[in-house]
């Protein structure tokens, strides 16, 4: 599994009042939840920044990331960041 948490693991976890982040796990390794995690948990994935957080927040929270195909829909998704994406997702 790809790392998704490094670094930005506390900023997070600071963003959200030192409560739980809707992910599973901690340390290195966070699972995203697709329909449920805000674009900060986006975030955490190397390569998505602020604007691409947002797209994906929505598209997702609009039930159109079901499948790892689904996130190629995605403007600004591409093959690499893809791969990283599809290891950070609980499909």
């Amino acid at each position: 599994m790809a790392v998704c948490l490094g670094l930005a693991a506390m900023s997070a976890w600071n963003r959200h009042g030192g409560q739980p982040i809707p992910a599973a796990g901690w340390g290195d390794i966070a699972i995203i939840e697709p329909d449920t995690s805000d674009p900060s948990m986006w975030q955490l994935v190397p390569g998505v920044g602020p604007v691409l957080s947002r797209r994906l927040a929505v598209t997702a929270a609009a039930g159109a990331i079901r499948a790892p195909a689904d996130l190629q829909k995605v403007d600004g998704v591409g093959p690499v960041l893809l791969a990283r994406l599809q290891d950070c997702i609980r499909w």
